[in-house]
């Protein structure tokens, strides 16, 4: 028909890939159930992918508080790592629902967020704090440059399939961060504890 996106639809060899539920032929006519499931799913996603987003808005000033009146920075970071390692794990290796692992991951990020912010003006001089947020951003900036085409090759070469290889490789991150925080635990309670007593 006219609504159509194409004059015809021949394939030898029929795959997911090949539907478009923005056409009417996949979308009204072949396969109406299966473009209904995704666009059902698409928006199960996104509101399940909000969940650390909304943890964050609504905890992160409180969780500086907390981090303010009894300290334990470092050992906070440690405590972040440790959560992502977990639910990494368990979406890449269990069929757990993934409302969980985001309730985690929202409640790592926000004692990431506050404990590495509050760290910053204890381990640099006055005059260089602006400059040491600076960079601490543009750090920031690189992961979130890097580590979606690390992630995207990964994808790719575990044949299109997210799980378990992409939370694998999640799950090693937070790893290399659960032991670089252990050895600036260790180098900070050597220093005095300037990152993990209360002021």
């Amino acid at each position: 028909t006219s609504s159509w996106g194409h004059p015809g639809y021949n394939y030898s060899n029929l795959t997911p890939d090949h539907i478009d539920c923005g056409d009417d032929f996949w979308a009204r006519d072949c396969t109406a159930d299966y473009c209904r499931a995704e666009n059902k799913a698409t928006v199960l996603t996104g509101k399940i992918r909000s969940i650390p987003s909304m943890f964050s808005m609504i905890l992160v000033p409180l969780s500086g508080y907390f981090v303010d009146k009894i300290g334990l920075r470092a050992v906070f970071l440690c405590v972040a790592a440790l959560i992502h390692v977990f639910f990494h794990l368990s979406l890449a290796l269990t069929s757990i629902s993934p409302i969980y692992p985001m309730i985690g991951t929202g409640v790592a990020g926000i004692l990431t967020s506050a404990a590495l912010t509050a760290s910053v003006p204890l381990i640099v001089p006055k005059e260089l704090t602006g400059t040491a947020f600076g960079a601490l951003q543009a750090l920031f900036n690189l992961a979130v440059a890097i580590v979606p085409m690390m992630v995207a090759s990964v994808y790719t070469a575990s044949g299109g399939r997210y799980i378990p290889n992409v939370e694998l490789f999640f799950a090693s991150i937070a790893l290399t961060s659960f032991v670089v925080c252990i050895l600036l635990n260790v180098t900070d309670r050597r220093r005095g504890n300037l990152l993990n007593k209360a002021y």
